[in-house]
């Protein structure tokens, strides 16, 4: 979707295209241990592959999807950080 709007210093007409900016955003999504697991894995499914591959292999129970990424890396004895920056790499490399 793009928008002309007359926004600029100058007051020249400028364009802003919508979906490039909401791609931005995506593309820079950061995650953090705060983060519900439901709520990553709507930023990239392919999450869900990085913490089956640290041990969580019940992302898709209900009760997980509404835990917090560090809440479920202590139930598994995992460290939360190292996760982060697993998931984190994983985006910024897309």
């Amino acid at each position: 979707m793009t928008i002309r709007c007359c926004c600029n210093t100058i007051g020249e007409m400028a364009t802003i295209n919508l979906l490039d900016l909401e791609m931005e955003d995506i593309m820079t999504e950061r995650i953090n241990k705060d983060m519900i697991i439901a709520d990553m894995l709507k930023i990239d499914p392919g999450i869900a592959a990085i913490l089956m591959a640290s041990g969580m292999h019940c992302i898709g129970c209900p009760s997980a999807q509404g835990e917090s990424l560090d809440e479920a890396a202590m139930v598994h004895g995992l460290d939360a950080s190292k996760l982060v920056d697993a998931v984190n790499e994983y985006l910024a490399n897309k």
